[in-house]
């Protein structure tokens, strides 16, 4: 095969633009999420560029036989490890001042994937039931890096293979790209989060880039002579492709809604937009007078750094002052995020990046890379560092802000039940005897943080508890989210076949749930319209989804109740009720003092709003209770709650983990006043 000589890279200032217009969306989507519906599309208009500007790099110099991995990597290190760590530098510096403990362990185990490009992984496995809230992870956006950086490890390679082969490098890319987008496709619709942070899923996009470049070489190579003679239609055709490539990204930013499954088929919106503008070339009339003027140029250079600082930025606002930022702390945010970008790019990354070569630079940047490793390891084990002075002042028992870790008692748990089982699984006995148990907490997430406080009890009660967050402990009833079914049938019914096997006569049977979310199918509050809305979270009965109008959440619940009661009743001691604990609708943390806030000293919340939450799941489940003489109820607002109001915190205590599940603290209190009150005994 005849290779063609390379064609010089020509400094094209409508990409710096393209890449201007790409971390505008990202960063209004993140301060203003309202006006710029899927602003986080961006991302996808980055990694078009990425593989289209790295492949043209890899494809010319193996084109001019001067290629070498040594300094490909070597400025791979200089335009990315400058800006990195001096953002995950202040990351650290300033979570020692703000952080508490449980969140500055999570922010070193995030610096210590950040410093090796796995965040994405990382953030893949973190993706569960009792997972933080995006908002509250100051490096979440280092996801689509670590993308990045995977894809430069493998494009090199892959490109030199089929150099050395002598094969077409367009049909390699080809196949590599439709396979890559296949098992995008795959992944969306069996998992949305693996499909959207895997490598694999995702190279399809930078592929595209790939391809166009590509496309670009040897069109220049072979056909400039002949498009000079057209060169009137060809700017027209340019102008067209270019305006057409607008539309599709005004497309994805501003009229994609939530109902399209991303990234998807969905994701071709602004993957093809952008690969349409840079095909255009800076002679394309919107390329030339909008990408290419001189605001769009520079804020295009320094998108990179602007990237990496606006997230932690907004991250650390929302931690400090809660969910919802005032327009003016976002607007600051925004012109703070810029500044901070300029004075890297001007101060960081321009001196290494443009400044002399030599070896001494490159190895420093990777013992900084080492360092941040090692840092974001230590801060991890040492569990975030509890004995630092300034998150100990006001509030002893930080901890109660982070679950237990129960992964031990989890692996012993699953052993004696002998079976496969998808939810949580938590044991405590003096034997693996399950007839001689004295209680069995069946429940969703509720039901695993209630029965936490089990294990600090003076008694020593032998417990089974059993379950799946955000699955109703309900014989027959099923929940489904947005892209289908959590198989709570799966996690219960192991549960419940228990009954069919023990005899569980001398046993009380505890059922915990946040019956209110799936009676009013609805989560509670301002912390929560991120996480639950209206129609998202709604319960079913097991089996094919039905139009019957009689199906109403309400219906289904009570029905699962009876179903339940009546299975399980004759088969136990007891049956105690457990009723929601208040839903706070905030988050504790906001009434602990921290840097640059004071506590909120009004942290609770009426009980009248709590009970009007509460008022119709309540009705349910007293109308089922009462058909059964060894069913009782258990109400812990008595002692959450006082004649007005309903408290996170009370002398010092921590009760709350979040906005709506009891801390382990919490837990040990409840516990105790259940056995004061004679429903465990």
């Amino acid at each position: 095969m005849n290779f063609p000589q390379s064609s010089s890279i020509k400094y094209r200032p409508d990409i710096n633009g393209l890449r201007a217009l790409a971390v505008s969306a990202v960063v209004l989507y993140h301060t203003f999420p309202l006006l710029i519906k899927k602003g986080f599309l961006g991302v996808d208009v980055f990694f078009v560029i990425s593989g289209y500007l790295i492949s043209k790099i890899i494809i010319s110099e193996l084109y001019d036989n001067s290629f070498s991995f040594v300094n490909f990597y070597i400025k791979r290190v200089n335009r990315i490890f400058p800006s990195l760590f001096f953002v995950l530098f202040f990351c650290f510096v300033f979570g020692w001042i703000a952080l508490l403990p449980d969140e500055y362990k999570q922010l070193g185990q995030h610096i210590k994937s950040g410093a090796i490009f796995t965040s994405n992984f990382l953030l893949l496995n973190e993706v569960g039931y009792f997972d933080k809230s995006a908002d509250l992870k100051p490096l979440l956006h280092l996801w689509s890096l670590s993308i990045e950086e995977q894809f430069y490890v493998f494009l090199p390679i892959f490109f030199y293979f089929v150099w050395r082969i002598k094969f077409n490098f367009l049909w390699a890319i080809l196949f590599i790209l439709s396979a890559s987008f296949y098992l995008n496709i795959k992944n969306s619709s069996i998992n949305l989060m693996s499909a959207f942070y895997l490598p694999h899923t995702r190279f399809w996009e930078l592929l595209c880039g790939s391809f166009l470049a590509i496309i670009e070489i040897n069109r220049k190579i072979n056909f400039d002579k002949i498009l000079l003679t057209f060169n009137m239609l060809e700017n027209t055709f340019r102008n067209l492709i270019s305006a057409v490539g607008f539309l599709l990204l005004i497309y994805g930013f501003f009229i994609l809604d939530d109902n399209y499954i991303f990234p998807g088929a969905w994701a071709l919106a602004p993957v093809l937009g952008s690969m349409l503008i840079i095909a255009a070339g800076s002679g394309a009339y919107i390329n030339k007078v909008f990408l290419s003027n001189k605001f769009f140029i520079w804020l295009g250079i320094i998108s990179f750094p602007l990237y990496l600082w606006h997230w932690p930025l907004v991250s650390f606002a929302r931690i400090i002052e809660g969910e919802n930022l005032s327009v003016k702390i976002r607007i600051f945010i925004i012109f703070i995020s810029v500044f901070f970008a300029w004075v890297t790019y001007e101060l960081v990354e321009k001196p290494v990046r443009f400044g002399k070569k030599n070896k001494g630079k490159f190895f420093s940047l990777i013992t900084i890379a080492i360092a941040a490793w090692v840092t974001g390891f230590i801060t991890y084990e040492n569990n975030g560092f509890v004995s630092r002075g300034n998150v100990k002042k006001n509030i002893e028992n930080l901890s109660q802000f982070s679950m237990p870790d129960l992964t031990k008692n989890h692996e012993i748990c699953l052993k004696i039940m002998g079976i496969n089982y998808k939810g949580h699984c938590l044991y405590f006995a003096e034997t693996h005897d399950l007839n001689k148990l004295d209680y069995i907490f069946i429940g969703d997430s509720h039901g695993e943080a209630l029965s936490i406080g089990l294990f600090d009890q003076e008694n020593k009660k032998s417990f089974l508890s059993l379950g799946l967050g955000g699955c109703p402990p309900l014989i027959g009833v099923d929940r489904f989210n947005q892209d289908g079914s959590l198989n709570c049938k799966e996690s219960f019914m192991p549960a419940y076949d228990l009954f069919k096997k023990y005899d569980f006569l001398n046993t009380t049977l505890v059922l915990v749930g946040r019956y209110s979310a799936y009676v009013e199918g609805t989560g509670f509050g301002a912390v929560e319209n991120m996480l639950v809305k209206p129609g998202h979270l709604h319960i079913q009965k097991n089996g094919p989804r039905s139009n019957n109008e009689n199906n109403t959440y309400k219906n289904i619940f009570y029905d699962g109740l009876i179903d339940t009661l009546s299975a399980i009743s004759p088969r136990v001691k007891d049956i105690i009720i457990v009723l929601q604990i208040p839903e706070l609708g905030f988050d504790p943390r906001l009434c602990v003092s921290r840097f640059l806030r004071a506590s909120k000293f009004d942290c609770k919340i009426p009980k009248e709003d709590v009970l009007i939450r509460q008022e119709n799941y309540r009705l349910l489940i007293k109308k089922a209770a009462i058909n059964y003489s060894n069913v009782k109820i258990y109400d812990p607002i008595d002692f959450l709650c006082d004649k007005e109001n309903c408290y996170p915190i009370k002398n010092n205590n921590i009760f709350y983990r979040d906005s709506d599940h009891i801390g382990a603290l919490g837990a040990k209190f409840i516990i105790k006043d259940m056995y004061n009150k004679g429903y465990l005994n």
